[in-house]
Protein backbone atom coordinates (compact mmCIF):
# COMPACT_ATOMS: atom_id res chain seq x y z
CA UNK A 1 0.00 0.00 0.00
CA UNK A 2 1.03 3.56 -0.71
CA UNK A 3 0.49 7.06 1.12
CA UNK A 4 0.95 9.76 -2.09
CA UNK A 5 3.74 11.48 -2.70
CA UNK A 6 3.38 14.52 -5.13
CA UNK A 7 0.95 12.46 -6.91
CA UNK A 8 3.50 9.70 -7.12
CA UNK A 9 2.91 6.05 -5.26
CA UNK A 10 6.30 5.28 -4.60
CA UNK A 11 6.21 5.37 -0.62
CA UNK A 12 5.14 2.48 0.32
CA UNK A 13 4.11 1.30 4.15
CA UNK A 14 3.48 -2.49 4.21
CA UNK A 15 1.30 -4.46 7.30
CA UNK A 16 -1.65 -4.40 8.77
CA UNK A 17 -2.98 -1.35 9.34
CA UNK A 18 -5.22 -0.62 12.59
CA UNK A 19 -8.24 1.31 11.34
CA UNK A 20 -9.01 3.00 14.81
CA UNK A 21 -5.48 4.12 14.83
CA UNK A 22 -4.14 6.08 11.42
CA UNK A 23 -3.07 8.62 13.44
CA UNK A 24 1.15 8.26 12.02
CA UNK A 25 -0.10 7.14 8.69
CA UNK A 26 -1.79 10.67 8.22
CA UNK A 27 0.71 12.24 10.08
CA UNK A 28 3.49 11.21 7.32
CA UNK A 29 1.37 12.45 4.72
CA UNK A 30 -0.03 15.63 5.94
CA UNK A 31 3.85 16.37 6.36
CA UNK A 32 4.46 15.71 2.92
CA UNK A 33 1.39 17.57 1.77
CA UNK A 34 2.29 20.42 3.99
CA UNK A 35 6.12 21.07 2.62
CA UNK A 36 4.47 21.41 -1.11
CA UNK A 37 1.91 23.70 0.54
CA UNK A 38 0.59 26.64 -0.82
CA UNK A 39 1.82 24.76 -4.83
CA UNK A 40 -0.17 21.62 -3.43
CA UNK A 41 0.06 19.87 -6.37
CA UNK A 42 -2.81 16.37 -7.59
CA UNK A 43 -4.10 15.97 -10.78
CA UNK A 44 -7.73 16.80 -9.69
CA UNK A 45 -6.77 20.38 -7.95
CA UNK A 46 -7.35 23.44 -9.90
CA UNK A 47 -4.14 26.46 -10.69
CA UNK A 48 -5.79 28.86 -8.37
CA UNK A 49 -4.75 26.75 -5.67
CA UNK A 50 -1.15 27.94 -5.93
CA UNK A 51 -2.43 31.26 -5.22
CA UNK A 52 -4.28 29.95 -2.03
CA UNK A 53 -2.74 30.29 1.57
CA UNK A 54 -2.09 27.67 4.08
CA UNK A 55 -5.22 29.52 5.98
CA UNK A 56 -7.80 29.20 3.41
CA UNK A 57 -6.63 25.77 2.28
CA UNK A 58 -7.11 24.36 6.20
CA UNK A 59 -10.39 26.37 6.22
CA UNK A 60 -12.23 26.49 2.87
CA UNK A 61 -10.14 22.61 1.96
CA UNK A 62 -9.03 21.89 -1.28
CA UNK A 63 -11.14 23.41 -4.73
CA UNK A 64 -14.71 21.85 -4.72
CA UNK A 65 -14.18 21.46 -8.75
CA UNK A 66 -12.97 18.03 -10.46
CA UNK A 67 -11.37 18.72 -13.37
CA UNK A 68 -11.94 15.30 -14.68
CA UNK A 69 -9.53 15.34 -18.07
CA UNK A 70 -6.94 15.49 -15.01
CA UNK A 71 -8.61 12.74 -13.05
CA UNK A 72 -8.74 10.43 -16.31
CA UNK A 73 -4.62 11.32 -17.34
CA UNK A 74 -3.76 10.20 -13.52
CA UNK A 75 -5.88 6.97 -14.34
CA UNK A 76 -4.21 6.03 -17.22
CA UNK A 77 -0.57 7.39 -15.94
CA UNK A 78 -1.10 5.54 -12.78
CA UNK A 79 -3.14 2.41 -13.68
CA UNK A 80 -1.87 2.09 -17.17
CA UNK A 81 -0.71 -1.70 -17.77
CA UNK A 82 1.39 -3.01 -19.94
CA UNK A 83 3.09 -6.17 -20.94
CA UNK A 84 5.56 -5.43 -18.59
CA UNK A 85 3.20 -4.66 -15.44
CA UNK A 86 0.48 -7.48 -16.15
CA UNK A 87 1.31 -9.59 -12.79
CA UNK A 88 0.14 -6.00 -11.03
CA UNK A 89 -3.28 -6.85 -12.38
CA UNK A 90 -5.02 -7.25 -9.03
CA UNK A 91 -3.28 -4.00 -7.62
CA UNK A 92 -3.99 -2.13 -10.75
CA UNK A 93 -7.91 -3.52 -10.07
CA UNK A 94 -7.54 -2.87 -6.33
CA UNK A 95 -6.34 1.30 -6.99
CA UNK A 96 -9.08 1.68 -9.48
CA UNK A 97 -11.86 0.09 -7.23
CA UNK A 98 -11.24 2.14 -4.48
CA UNK A 99 -10.49 5.36 -6.75
CA UNK A 100 -14.05 4.82 -8.12
CA UNK A 101 -15.79 5.22 -4.50
CA UNK A 102 -13.53 7.72 -3.53
CA UNK A 103 -14.70 10.03 -6.16
CA UNK A 104 -18.53 8.41 -5.78
CA UNK A 105 -18.71 9.36 -1.95
CA UNK A 106 -16.92 12.75 -2.66
CA UNK A 107 -19.59 13.80 -5.39
CA UNK A 108 -22.42 12.67 -3.30
CA UNK A 109 -20.98 14.79 -0.12
CA UNK A 110 -20.12 17.94 -2.41
CA UNK A 111 -22.50 18.17 -5.14
CA UNK A 112 -26.48 18.27 -4.90
CA UNK A 113 -29.01 17.69 -7.97
CA UNK A 114 -28.22 17.72 -11.16
CA UNK A 115 -24.61 18.96 -10.88
CA UNK A 116 -24.26 15.63 -8.57
CA UNK A 117 -25.80 13.73 -11.62
CA UNK A 118 -23.52 15.09 -13.90
CA UNK A 119 -20.49 14.53 -11.82
CA UNK A 120 -21.87 10.91 -11.90
CA UNK A 121 -22.25 10.39 -15.42
CA UNK A 122 -18.65 11.92 -15.65
CA UNK A 123 -17.17 9.38 -13.20
CA UNK A 124 -18.58 6.50 -14.77
CA UNK A 125 -17.50 7.59 -18.27
CA UNK A 126 -14.05 7.84 -17.13
CA UNK A 127 -13.88 4.98 -15.05
CA UNK A 128 -15.60 2.62 -17.34
CA UNK A 129 -13.00 3.95 -20.09
CA UNK A 130 -10.09 3.14 -17.57
CA UNK A 131 -11.07 0.11 -16.69
CA UNK A 132 -11.64 -1.15 -20.36
CA UNK A 133 -7.99 0.40 -21.39
CA UNK A 134 -6.32 -2.13 -18.47
CA UNK A 135 -8.71 -5.14 -19.26
CA UNK A 136 -7.94 -5.09 -23.19
CA UNK A 137 -3.91 -5.13 -22.52
CA UNK A 138 -3.97 -7.81 -19.77
CA UNK A 139 -6.65 -9.39 -22.03
CA UNK A 140 -5.40 -9.28 -25.54
CA UNK A 141 -2.20 -10.11 -24.20
CA UNK A 142 -2.37 -13.33 -22.26
CA UNK A 143 -5.46 -14.70 -23.98
CA UNK A 144 -3.66 -14.43 -27.27
CA UNK A 145 -1.18 -16.54 -25.85
CA UNK A 146 -2.97 -19.30 -24.57
CA UNK A 147 -5.13 -19.53 -27.87
CA UNK A 148 -1.74 -20.34 -29.79
CA UNK A 149 -1.07 -22.52 -27.53
CA UNK A 150 -4.46 -24.86 -27.59
CA UNK A 151 -6.47 -23.05 -24.82
CA UNK A 152 -9.07 -20.87 -27.12
CA UNK A 153 -11.65 -20.37 -24.95
CA UNK A 154 -9.27 -18.14 -22.03
CA UNK A 155 -9.93 -14.62 -23.23
CA UNK A 156 -13.26 -14.12 -22.41
CA UNK A 157 -12.89 -15.87 -19.23
CA UNK A 158 -9.99 -14.06 -18.14
CA UNK A 159 -12.49 -10.51 -19.24
CA UNK A 160 -14.98 -11.89 -16.70
CA UNK A 161 -12.64 -12.55 -13.90
CA UNK A 162 -11.48 -9.05 -13.60
CA UNK A 163 -14.86 -7.42 -14.50
CA UNK A 164 -16.46 -9.33 -11.66
CA UNK A 165 -13.03 -9.11 -9.18
CA UNK A 166 -13.56 -4.84 -10.33
CA UNK A 167 -17.59 -4.92 -9.26
CA UNK A 168 -16.98 -7.34 -5.89
CA UNK A 169 -13.73 -4.50 -5.02
CA UNK A 170 -16.43 -1.17 -5.50
CA UNK A 171 -19.18 -3.05 -3.76
CA UNK A 172 -16.88 -3.89 -0.70
CA UNK A 173 -15.14 -0.19 -0.62
CA UNK A 174 -18.79 1.13 -1.23
CA UNK A 175 -20.11 -0.76 1.91
CA UNK A 176 -17.26 0.31 3.94
CA UNK A 177 -17.51 3.57 3.20
CA UNK A 178 -21.08 3.33 4.12
CA UNK A 179 -20.62 1.83 7.60
CA UNK A 180 -17.34 3.60 8.25
CA UNK A 181 -18.47 7.16 6.93
CA UNK A 182 -15.35 8.96 8.23
CA UNK A 183 -12.78 6.29 8.23
CA UNK A 184 -9.99 8.54 7.41
CA UNK A 185 -10.59 10.07 10.66
CA UNK A 186 -10.17 13.58 9.42
CA UNK A 187 -14.18 15.05 9.72
CA UNK A 188 -13.54 17.52 12.44
CA UNK A 189 -10.11 17.77 12.83
CA UNK A 190 -7.77 20.27 11.63
CA UNK A 191 -7.08 17.69 8.83
CA UNK A 192 -10.26 17.94 7.06
CA UNK A 193 -9.16 19.98 4.44
CA UNK A 194 -7.98 16.41 3.13
CA UNK A 195 -11.48 15.42 2.24
CA UNK A 196 -11.06 16.25 -1.04
CA UNK A 197 -7.35 14.90 -1.92
CA UNK A 198 -8.13 11.35 -3.77
CA UNK A 199 -4.62 10.56 -3.28
CA UNK A 200 -5.28 10.24 0.66
CA UNK A 201 -8.38 9.23 0.79
CA UNK A 202 -7.55 6.13 -1.60
CA UNK A 203 -4.62 5.59 0.37
CA UNK A 204 -6.41 5.16 3.37
CA UNK A 205 -9.27 3.27 2.21
CA UNK A 206 -6.78 0.37 0.73
CA UNK A 207 -5.09 0.76 4.26
CA UNK A 208 -7.83 -0.08 6.41
CA UNK A 209 -10.14 -2.69 4.15
CA UNK A 210 -9.23 -5.70 1.78
CA UNK A 211 -6.91 -7.45 3.79
CA UNK A 212 -7.75 -10.93 3.03
CA UNK A 213 -8.51 -10.17 -1.16
CA UNK A 214 -11.43 -10.80 -2.85
CA UNK A 215 -13.55 -13.98 -3.33
CA UNK A 216 -14.67 -14.79 -6.66
CA UNK A 217 -16.83 -17.63 -7.77
CA UNK A 218 -14.77 -21.18 -8.49
CA UNK A 219 -15.33 -20.83 -12.33
CA UNK A 220 -13.31 -17.68 -12.74
CA UNK A 221 -9.62 -16.95 -11.82
CA UNK A 222 -8.61 -15.84 -8.36
CA UNK A 223 -7.24 -13.01 -7.78
CA UNK A 224 -3.91 -15.39 -7.46
CA UNK A 225 -4.81 -16.89 -10.41
CA UNK A 226 -5.17 -13.64 -12.69
CA UNK A 227 -1.35 -12.64 -10.99
CA UNK A 228 -0.06 -16.28 -11.89
CA UNK A 229 -1.40 -16.06 -15.23
CA UNK A 230 0.81 -12.95 -15.98
CA UNK A 231 3.89 -14.66 -14.40
CA UNK A 232 3.43 -17.47 -16.78
CA UNK A 233 2.64 -15.17 -20.18
CA UNK A 234 5.54 -13.09 -19.48
CA UNK A 235 8.09 -15.86 -18.05
CA UNK A 236 7.51 -16.86 -21.99
CA UNK A 237 7.49 -13.67 -23.74
CA UNK A 238 10.64 -11.86 -21.98
CA UNK A 239 12.97 -15.04 -22.86
CA UNK A 240 11.49 -16.71 -25.46
CA UNK A 241 8.71 -15.56 -27.69
CA UNK A 242 10.88 -12.39 -28.85
CA UNK A 243 13.90 -14.53 -29.09
CA UNK A 244 14.25 -14.94 -33.16
CA UNK A 245 18.02 -14.98 -33.21
CA UNK A 246 19.92 -17.91 -35.64
CA UNK A 247 22.97 -17.59 -33.23
CA UNK A 248 20.48 -19.27 -30.26
CA UNK A 249 22.54 -22.76 -29.75
CA UNK A 250 20.81 -25.85 -28.64
CA UNK A 251 22.12 -26.12 -24.92
CA UNK A 252 21.20 -22.00 -24.50
CA UNK A 253 17.50 -22.85 -25.88
CA UNK A 254 17.44 -25.77 -23.88
CA UNK A 255 18.16 -23.93 -20.78
CA UNK A 256 15.94 -20.91 -21.73
CA UNK A 257 12.98 -23.91 -21.71
CA UNK A 258 14.13 -25.61 -18.97
CA UNK A 259 13.49 -22.23 -16.96
CA UNK A 260 10.14 -21.95 -18.30
CA UNK A 261 9.53 -25.59 -17.51
CA UNK A 262 10.84 -25.09 -13.53
CA UNK A 263 8.25 -22.25 -13.83
CA UNK A 264 5.44 -24.48 -15.35
CA UNK A 265 6.46 -26.66 -12.27
CA UNK A 266 5.95 -24.22 -9.53
CA UNK A 267 2.52 -23.00 -10.69
CA UNK A 268 1.28 -26.70 -11.14
CA UNK A 269 2.30 -27.75 -7.71
CA UNK A 270 0.94 -24.38 -6.34
CA UNK A 271 -1.87 -24.92 -3.72
CA UNK A 272 -3.75 -21.86 -4.54
CA UNK A 273 -4.06 -22.38 -7.86
CA UNK A 274 -7.09 -25.30 -9.03
CA UNK A 275 -6.61 -28.56 -10.74
CA UNK A 276 -8.32 -26.79 -13.76
CA UNK A 277 -5.46 -24.55 -14.24
CA UNK A 278 -2.73 -26.16 -13.34
CA UNK A 279 -3.83 -28.26 -16.34
CA UNK A 280 -4.27 -25.52 -18.37
CA UNK A 281 -0.86 -24.32 -17.49
CA UNK A 282 0.82 -27.81 -18.19
CA UNK A 283 -1.34 -27.56 -22.07
CA UNK A 284 0.45 -24.37 -22.82
CA UNK A 285 3.70 -25.29 -21.74
CA UNK A 286 3.48 -28.24 -23.89
CA UNK A 287 2.17 -26.34 -27.02
CA UNK A 288 4.54 -23.78 -26.69
CA UNK A 289 8.03 -25.97 -26.03
CA UNK A 290 7.21 -27.36 -29.52
CA UNK A 291 6.11 -24.18 -31.07
CA UNK A 292 9.37 -22.42 -29.66
CA UNK A 293 11.95 -25.31 -31.24
CA UNK A 294 9.87 -25.34 -34.25
CA UNK A 295 10.04 -21.79 -34.61
CA UNK A 296 13.86 -21.65 -33.94
CA UNK A 297 14.27 -24.37 -36.21
CA UNK A 298 12.10 -22.57 -38.75
CA UNK A 299 14.64 -19.36 -38.69
CA UNK A 300 17.73 -21.95 -39.54
CA UNK A 301 15.92 -23.50 -42.45
CA UNK A 302 15.08 -19.75 -43.32
CA UNK A 303 18.57 -18.37 -43.47
CA UNK A 304 20.24 -22.01 -45.23
CA UNK A 305 17.77 -21.69 -47.72
CA UNK A 306 18.16 -18.17 -48.40
CA UNK A 307 19.99 -17.12 -51.75
CA UNK A 308 21.39 -13.90 -50.29
CA UNK A 309 23.20 -15.69 -47.04
CA UNK A 310 26.87 -14.93 -47.08
CA UNK A 311 27.45 -18.34 -45.79
CA UNK A 312 25.25 -21.02 -45.92
CA UNK A 313 27.08 -23.56 -43.96
CA UNK A 314 26.61 -20.78 -40.61
CA UNK A 315 23.09 -22.58 -40.50
CA UNK A 316 21.64 -26.12 -39.85
CA UNK A 317 18.34 -27.53 -38.44
CA UNK A 318 17.77 -27.70 -34.85
CA UNK A 319 19.14 -31.00 -32.67
CA UNK A 320 16.07 -31.56 -30.92
CA UNK A 321 17.24 -33.92 -29.00
CA UNK A 322 19.80 -32.09 -27.64
CA UNK A 323 17.69 -28.99 -26.74
CA UNK A 324 15.43 -31.64 -24.72
CA UNK A 325 17.94 -33.20 -23.09
CA UNK A 326 19.05 -29.74 -21.20
CA UNK A 327 14.80 -28.98 -20.60
CA UNK A 328 14.15 -32.68 -19.00
CA UNK A 329 17.10 -31.99 -16.91
CA UNK A 330 16.39 -29.00 -15.49
CA UNK A 331 12.64 -30.16 -15.11
CA UNK A 332 13.18 -33.36 -13.95
CA UNK A 333 15.29 -31.94 -10.69
CA UNK A 334 12.46 -29.48 -10.49
CA UNK A 335 9.91 -31.70 -9.83
CA UNK A 336 12.25 -32.95 -6.99
CA UNK A 337 13.20 -29.80 -5.72
CA UNK A 338 16.41 -29.79 -6.59
CA UNK A 339 16.63 -25.94 -7.24
CA UNK A 340 20.56 -25.69 -6.47
CA UNK A 341 22.22 -28.31 -8.76
CA UNK A 342 20.54 -26.36 -11.59
CA UNK A 343 22.09 -23.08 -10.94
CA UNK A 344 25.43 -24.71 -9.72
CA UNK A 345 26.28 -27.78 -12.07
CA UNK A 346 23.24 -28.32 -15.48
CA UNK A 347 23.42 -24.34 -16.47
CA UNK A 348 27.74 -25.01 -16.59
CA UNK A 349 27.08 -28.40 -18.32
CA UNK A 350 25.68 -27.61 -21.10
CA UNK A 351 28.41 -24.56 -21.06
CA UNK A 352 30.52 -27.13 -21.26
CA UNK A 353 28.54 -28.99 -24.35
CA UNK A 354 28.82 -25.78 -26.04
CA UNK A 355 31.79 -24.60 -25.50
CA UNK A 356 33.61 -28.15 -27.09
CA UNK A 357 31.18 -27.59 -30.51
CA UNK A 358 33.09 -24.14 -30.45
CA UNK A 359 36.83 -25.56 -29.53
CA UNK A 360 36.34 -28.04 -32.03
CA UNK A 361 35.88 -25.39 -35.02
CA UNK A 362 32.05 -25.66 -35.73
CA UNK A 363 30.93 -23.86 -38.77
CA UNK A 364 27.39 -22.89 -37.61
CA UNK A 365 27.21 -19.39 -36.35
CA UNK A 366 25.40 -20.60 -32.73
CA UNK A 367 28.81 -21.65 -31.90
CA UNK A 368 31.33 -19.13 -32.50
CA UNK A 369 33.28 -17.45 -30.07
CA UNK A 370 31.72 -14.12 -30.05
CA UNK A 371 28.30 -15.76 -29.14
CA UNK A 372 27.17 -14.32 -25.55
CA UNK A 373 27.21 -17.46 -23.43
CA UNK A 374 31.02 -16.66 -22.82
CA UNK A 375 28.88 -13.57 -21.03
CA UNK A 376 27.57 -15.64 -18.46
CA UNK A 377 29.26 -15.57 -15.71
CA UNK A 378 30.05 -12.01 -15.94
CA UNK A 379 28.57 -10.09 -12.85
CA UNK A 380 27.54 -6.53 -12.48
CA UNK A 381 25.88 -5.15 -9.53
CA UNK A 382 24.52 -2.23 -11.42
CA UNK A 383 22.41 -4.73 -13.88
CA UNK A 384 18.90 -4.47 -13.17
CA UNK A 385 16.81 -7.77 -13.42
CA UNK A 386 14.92 -6.18 -16.37
CA UNK A 387 17.81 -6.82 -18.50
CA UNK A 388 17.92 -8.60 -21.71
CA UNK A 389 21.19 -10.80 -21.54
CA UNK A 390 22.13 -14.09 -21.41
CA UNK A 391 23.31 -14.35 -17.84
CA UNK A 392 23.31 -16.41 -14.90
CA UNK A 393 22.92 -13.55 -12.60
CA UNK A 394 20.21 -12.31 -14.80
CA UNK A 395 18.37 -15.97 -15.29
CA UNK A 396 18.36 -16.65 -10.95
CA UNK A 397 17.40 -12.97 -10.45
CA UNK A 398 14.69 -13.68 -12.53
CA UNK A 399 13.75 -17.03 -11.07
CA UNK A 400 13.51 -15.32 -7.75
CA UNK A 401 11.09 -12.56 -8.62
CA UNK A 402 9.11 -14.96 -10.26
CA UNK A 403 9.25 -17.10 -7.22
CA UNK A 404 8.33 -13.81 -5.44
CA UNK A 405 5.39 -12.44 -7.71
CA UNK A 406 3.37 -15.88 -7.18
CA UNK A 407 4.30 -16.66 -3.85
CA UNK A 408 5.73 -19.89 -4.08
CA UNK A 409 7.09 -21.70 -1.12
CA UNK A 410 10.75 -21.50 0.12
CA UNK A 411 12.19 -23.92 -1.21
CA UNK A 412 11.72 -22.75 -4.88
CA UNK A 413 14.21 -20.03 -4.19
CA UNK A 414 17.89 -19.91 -4.92
CA UNK A 415 20.35 -17.37 -3.72
CA UNK A 416 23.94 -17.93 -5.25
CA UNK A 417 26.90 -18.25 -3.36
CA UNK A 418 30.16 -16.58 -4.90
Amino acid sequence: MTISNDGKRTDHIEGYVDPTDLAELKRIYIERAEERLPHYYSPDKQVMLQNMSRDEIYENGLPRDILWKMVEYNLSAKNGISTKRMCTIVEHVDYLASQYVTYHARIHRDFDDDERDEQLNSLREIFNRSFERMTNVFVEGIGDFFARNELPNERPLLFESIQELYRRKIYQYAEYVRLHEDFAQVVGTPEEWLLRDSYFMGDILRLVTLKNGTELPERLYSEHELIAAAAFYQSARKWLIMQKSTSVSEEQLGIELGFFAMKTQVLIEHPQITPGLREKFQIAYNSFYTYKVNDLDKRQREESNNPYAPDKRLYAPIDREAVALWTNKMHKLAIAHAIEPIFTNVVHEAFEVFDEKVRIGSTLERYQDSNEWYRFNQQDDMVSAEADAFTLQLRIADWNKFLNIVKAEKYWFFEIKY
